[in-house]
């Protein structure tokens, strides 16, 4: 009885393990959704169906960012994806819909369950504290034209976090200069 009872015991243990090492306990991250690999189109409508309800995010989740009209008559339309109200860094739905048709062809990438990570998109660093800090890190006082925009981001490890993009022109430096930093919006 103990061996046949190992020998069901040790392989689920070790799938389990091996599962986890991989990062398949995506119940606590956001999941990137490949819509190329996902089948999108949602059949026989009888009416428009909006990118949206085609890849199953909310309204607000989705801001249409350029569209392009072809002698075709195809309509690309490039979306980015919001979370709150907070853009998502480097995750765009392209939209493929020929004219007349019903459902569009979606390609690009898309996170899920970013409510998981980030309930809230309130960062704890204002953007002043964030430009403070990058200015510290570059060495330079004196700058002009000072940016500093929320994105959310998903880490190497799957969990998403919020995060500036900070950038600023160096005034009296030796050379011209404008360094970009990506910073934690929490930290």
């Amino acid at each position: 009885m103990h061996f046949e009872l190992n020998a069901i015991a040790r392989p689920t243990l070790l799938a389990t393990l091996i599962a986890a090492s991989f990062g398949v306990t995506s119940a606590v991250a956001a999941d990137r959704v490949n819509l190329e690999k996902q089948n999108t189109a949602a059949g026989f409508a009888a009416a428009e169906v909006k990118a949206h309800d085609q890849i199953g995010v909310a309204a607000n989740d989705l801001q249409a960012e350029k569209s392009h009209k072809f002698a075709t008559g195809r309509t690309v339309t490039r979306h980015v994806q919001l979370h709150k109200g907070v853009p998502v860094w480097n995750e765009v739905v392209v939209e493929h819909r020929d004219q007349g048709a019903k459902t569009a062809r979606m390609t690009g990438n898309l996170l899920r369950n970013l409510n998981n990570d980030l309930p809230s998109v309130v960062p704890s660093l204002t953007k002043a504290d964030a430009l403070a800090r990058a200015k510290a890190l570059a060495g330079i006082a004196s700058t002009e034209n000072d940016n500093a925009k929320l994105f959310v981001k998903q880490n190497a490890n799957g969990v998403a976090h919020l995060v500036y993009l900070v950038s600023f022109n160096g005034v009296n430096t030796e050379a011209p200069t404008r360094p970009f930093y990506l910073m934690d919006a929490n930290n």
